[in-house]
């Protein structure tokens, strides 16, 4: 009987872990909290930062966190904020750090 219950008790878990991990959605954020995130960048211990993009005036931002116990895997989120949010200096290195990721590659035919 024990062990008939710790077999459902770890199936539901992982059903839990698999129905959580799926559902990303971007989460939207202020522009001081989006602007912050961008320049910590990499030089954070347990977090990572990377910008994405922009797509129909949001930009987007890669964020990874360490979690504290299955440290194999990092638990990634999607933030955005709109334009307007943004620094004017700020809103002009994404647009132009943007360029130099979106260089088209050449296809051999």
């Amino acid at each position: 009987m024990k062990k008939l219950l710790t077999t459902i008790t770890v199936s539901i878990l992982c059903l839990v872990v698999m129905l959580t991990s799926c559902a990303e959605t971007p989460k939207h954020v202020s522009g001081a909290k989006f602007q912050l995130e961008y320049r910590m960048g990499t030089r954070q211990t347990m977090h990572q930062s990377e910008y994405i993009g922009e797509k129909d005036g949001k930009f987007y931002l890669r964020r990874k966190s360490m979690p504290l116990l299955y440290k194999r895997k990092w638990n990634e989120e999607i933030w955005y904020t709109e334009a307007e949010e943004l620094e004017p200096s700020l809103l002009k290195q994404l647009r132009k750090e943007a360029k130099t990721f979106g260089k088209p590659k050449s296809v051999a035919k």
